[in-house]
């Protein structure tokens, strides 16, 4: 009888132990993270441990982005830098676990990571449906341009850009000493205009250097303030007399204070005869006159000046190609009286006032001086084509 009822005795206990031991959190040190444990049949004596357990896992995980967490209910913030985009190709439809997106999602960001340029950002703005995502440039951007900004000296723009002014104005500088410019790395260049609606234009050719149209406004003038420098080719076209720019006229006729003349038009004037109508015209150093009733050429005019020798004979170089003179003149003062006689004057009793005139391939020759003629001086005259 005894023998039976130890026999039941520890059966009974075999039976409690097996039905009082269940899943554990051991260690109890709040890294193992047993979403099972404790579980109904744990032994109510460790009760304890587990709440510990409990504590010290959600710390650990907590306090890896939040500030930690302390008494008096300190602790618990977000870290900077603690929360996350989205940062995926496609648009994100739903909340990370799936549901749908509420009212309180809205300002979520969201980085494209198959964007063009690589990751643009957008911010969600509404939670309708999968949600609209709107590009945050596009806000930042309107905001830039709502205001007023000063904008550093010199600004370079890599690709090419259209610039237009409901204003007209370009650029303004107070004060003379300063300068501003824009500079178009794709060709073109920048100027300032005033009046109506103006548009600017840098216009990419390869490696030809850019163009840059202006379209005046209201008042159809165009200013550049300052010097206006070209490193290029100027288009000749642009200043076609239509659009009051070089004249392109043969007789030059018109007088205008302001039209530019053509290097066409001034040879196209000079190859029409306009100054040789009138033998003796002079123009800068020659004359136009019929040679030898021939064709009209330029000739050219050499003068000498100087004082005789005391003597019958002077010889003064002269120059020029003997074939080409085409005439020789002088005449000599008489002895500082102030009275000049030509060559020739005063043959047969008045030979004393007498000169002969003698022209070779090097000199002009003044010969048989007669003596109230010596030491008076001299202007001769030489005519010759080239």
């Amino acid at each position: 009888m005894l023998k039976n009822n130890k026999t039941l005795i520890i059966g009974i206990i075999a039976f409690l132990a097996a039905l009082c031991y269940g899943a554990s959190s051991t260690p109890f040190n709040g890294e193992g993270w047993d979403t099972a444990a404790p579980d109904i049949d744990q032994p109510i004596g460790n009760h304890y441990q587990e709440i510990f357990d409990l504590r010290k896992g959600v710390a650990i995980r907590i306090n890896k982005e939040h500030e930690t967490l302390a008494t008096s209910s300190a602790g618990g913030v977000h870290k900077q830098g603690s929360a996350r985009a989205f940062f995926q190709d496609a648009a994100p439809t739903t909340q990370i676990n799936g549901d749908a997106w509420d009212s309180g999602d809205t300002g979520s960001l969201w980085f494209d990571t198959n964007s063009t340029p690589d990751n643009l950002v957008y911010v969600l703005t509404s939670s309708a449906s999968t949600g609209t995502w709107t590009l945050l440039s596009v806000s930042m951007t309107a905001e830039i341009v709502a205001a007023t900004h000063t904008w550093a000296l010199d600004q370079t723009f890599t690709e090419n850009i259209l610039i237009q002014s409901t204003k007209g104005i370009f650029a303004d500088t107070s004060d003379a000493s300063d300068t501003a410019s824009i500079s178009f790395a794709g060709g073109g260049a920048a100027a300032s205009t005033r009046g109506g609606y103006s548009v600017f234009y840098g216009e990419d050719h390869g490696a030809t250097p850019g163009r840059i149209l202006l379209v005046p406004g209201d008042s159809g003038e165009i200013i550049l303030s300052g010097a206006t420098e070209s490193t290029g080719t100027i288009d000749p076209t642009a200043y076609a007399t239509a659009r009051g720019g070089f004249k392109d006229e043969p007789t030059l006729s018109s007088d205008s204070a302001t039209a530019v003349a053509s290097q066409q038009s001034i040879k196209a004037y000079v190859d029409a005869g306009a100054n040789k109508v009138t033998d003796g015209s002079v123009v800068t150093g020659y004359r136009y006159c019929s040679v030898n009733d021939g064709a009209v050429q330029q000739v050219f005019t050499k003068y000498f000046t100087g004082t005789l020798v005391a003597d019958s004979s002077t010889s003064v170089a002269h120059g020029v190609t003997l074939a080409n003179i085409l005439h020789v003149s002088a005449f000599v003062e008489q002895q500082g009286s102030g009275t000049y006689r030509a060559s020739g004057y005063g043959e047969g009793t008045q030979a004393i006032l007498r000169f002969d005139m003698q022209v070779d391939a090097t000199n002009v020759t003044l010969a048989n001086v007669g003596s109230s003629m010596q030491s008076g001086d001299y202007r001769i005259k030489v005519e010759y084509t080239i």
